[in-house]
């Protein structure tokens, strides 16, 4: 539902693509890595919510839970929204996925969504 509301579309050859790069780079690296990493469902997950890596939602839903004011659907598309705004307009040139270190807390119009009412 996020990549729909956020995105006008998606390149699903080219999701498929960076999907399979991570795949093989975490096989790679699986002694490294949490079990879940290399797991069947991560990959779905990833690819039904490209381009926001799997970390993305998972530490969204849970991290967010504890701020009182958070309104979970609405504020999840807002951050996520700002997010991808302030990607575009830095468009940092490694980033083929939108990982969890992107979400800035010190760029303004993100802060304002996180903090404490």
């Amino acid at each position: 539902m996020l990549r729909r509301r956020l995105f006008k579309s998606v390149d699903d050859a080219k999701a498929a693509e960076v999907v399979a790069a991570y795949k093989a780079l975490w096989t790679v690296h699986k002694d490294a890595l949490a079990h879940e990493a290399g797991q069947a469902s991560t990959m779905d997950t990833f690819s039904d919510g490209y381009p926001f890596h799997p970390d993305v939602l998972e530490v969204l839903t849970s991290k967010t839970a504890t701020l009182g004011n958070f309104q979970r659907v609405r504020g999840m598309l807002r951050l996520l929204g700002r997010t991808v705004a302030l990607m575009w307009k830095t468009l940092p040139a490694d980033a083929t996925a939108i990982h969890v270190h992107h979400i800035d807390p010190g760029y303004g119009p993100i802060h304002q969504e996180t903090r404490a009412s």
